[in-house]
């Protein structure tokens, strides 16, 4: 059964995701030097572009590979990028609460208003990002570093793909990736940041789940050759076509 990744947008992205998005940000200051072709919508361009430009980045998700690497030597993988990305609940992982991620995506779920969240933000000060949802129209959040970013790939797939969609997309040297490990380990609530999470994408189905990974992966494997991509979590099969993007390289 194929479901596109793309139903997020069709061929005027560009079109639909600006009208999208000045309607929900309008309002926001932080909401300017708009990037947008058919496939990425991001506030903050210069900014961007200039900070994480041929900069080495991990991407941490939430699956268990996660904790894996957080029970052993996480701090020399760390200490081998320029910049932590993660998302969403990253916050209540007693290990990352303490270690300054520099860029998260939000999605629905996290609870803004919670003393943990304001408490890691206050702290380590991270710039958090939103994609395309009336939510951040009706509630407005007020922090000083705030951006939007969605990509025309959007899929069930999660957040972290379309981050390193993201990290490519602004010319990282390097993109590492960890805790994306697939629909297998959410049916069995195996999560590094919430204990026995119980919420799945809204198609739960394994041959959906695995298409759209390899519809990523020859997204990424076609328009982001100048990236190093690594995959320090688990090599299992959601990755296929990745592992043949690095054949072909060798």
């Amino acid at each position: 059964m194929n479901i596109s990744p793309y139903s997020q947008g069709d061929s005027n992205f560009y079109m639909s995701a600006r009208m999208r998005a000045d309607n929900i940000f309008k309002d926001y200051d932080f909401y300017k030097e708009i990037f947008c072709n058919n496939e990425i919508i991001f506030s903050n361009f210069k900014k961007m572009v200039t900070k994480y430009r041929n900069k080495k980045i991990l991407i941490i998700g939430g699956g268990p590979s996660t904790n894996e690497l957080l029970n052993s030597d996480y701090k020399k993988v760390f200490s081998e990028y320029d910049y932590l990305w993660s998302c969403n609940h990253f916050f209540l992982n007693p290990i990352l609460k303490n270690i300054e991620i520099d860029l998260a995506m939000m999605m629905l779920e996290p609870d803004l208003k919670s003393k943990e969240f304001l408490d890691y933000c206050e702290k380590f000060n991270p710039t958090i990002g939103f994609e395309l949802h009336n939510k951040w129209q009706h509630e407005k959040v007020k922090y000083d570093k705030l951006f939007m970013m969605q990509t025309r790939f959007y899929g069930i797939i999660g957040v972290c793909q379309r981050m390193i969609i993201f990290a490519c997309f602004l010319g990282a040297k390097k993109v590492g990736l960890i805790g994306l490990d697939g629909l297998s380990s959410m049916k069995q609530k195996n999560h590094s940041f919430e204990a026995s999470k119980s919420r799945l994408p809204s198609i739960s189905r394994e041959d959906v789940f695995q298409y759209q990974c390899d519809e990523f992966w020859k997204n990424v494997n076609l328009n982001y050759t100048k990236t190093e991509i690594i995959n320090i979590g688990r090599q299992n099969n959601y990755h296929r076509v990745f592992l043949e993007r690095n054949l072909n390289e060798k």
